[in-house]
């Protein structure tokens, strides 16, 4: 029987997306859908018009569906919607990565080549764990935020819903970062930062308040 992929968003996420799905060669038809008026090209896959697709229709079209969007709010949302209507919303980890059986990991979240989800971490729902991310034993990690590359989050430590970090940056051993936050390039984090906003630096310090 044909298992058939909706990769949700055709961008620079999506095309990574679409390295892991190929590497762990579970389904037999990969296909895109988009918002974008003109999407560019990818070689060999069709790139269909989300806006023509029904939730429930994409549920029970598809065996698998990955929600591939960058934007955490943006994502977090898509993914809830297809929850709702039964959407199959796998994990998807790449073979290179590596992810304890003690760790959980959500429904509708990617682990990237290379990355690291260590004994009883627990990643939510909706998350993107990227090249090389590190979540170390005993994390916590929301639903919906972003480890981007090179990024690492040591024991204990807690990452809010919707948060992103920015590539290189980290959380340091049994510190929390508040929902809706950004920690930018390089930065590492080593107090509790309770407020939602953008940290920056070495140690990194609230530089603006997030408005959601």
């Amino acid at each position: 029987m044909m298992r058939r992929l909706l990769i949700i968003g055709s961008g620079g996420h999506g095309r990574a997306v679409l390295g892991c799905v190929v590497a762990i060669s579970a389904f037999d038809v990969v296909e895109f859908a988009t918002n974008v008026d003109d999407p560019e090209p990818i070689p060999g896959y069709r790139i269909l018009d989300e806006r023509a697709m029904a939730p429930d229709g994409i549920a029970s079209e598809y065996d698998a569906v990955v929600v591939a969007i960058g934007d955490n709010r943006a994502r977090l949302e898509k993914v809830e919607r297809l929850a709702r209507v039964g959407a199959s919303l796998p994990a998807i980890v790449h073979p290179s990565a590596t992810v304890s059986q003690l760790a959980e990991v959500g429904p509708a979240t990617v682990v990237m080549a290379g990355a690291a989800v260590n004994p009883f971490a627990r990643v939510g729902a909706g998350c993107i764990v990227n090249t090389g991310a590190v979540v170390e034993h005993d994390c916590s990690v929301g639903d919906g935020a972003h480890l981007s590359p090179n990024s690492a989050i040591g024991g204990g430590a807690s990452v809010g819903k919707r948060t992103w970090l920015c590539i290189g940056s980290s959380v340091a051993d049994h510190v929390a970062l508040a929902d809706d936050s950004v920690l930018a390039g390089g930065s590492c984090l080593v107090a509790d930062a309770p407020k939602s906003g953008l940290y920056a630096g070495v140690p990194a310090v609230l530089k603006r308040e997030a408005s959601i």
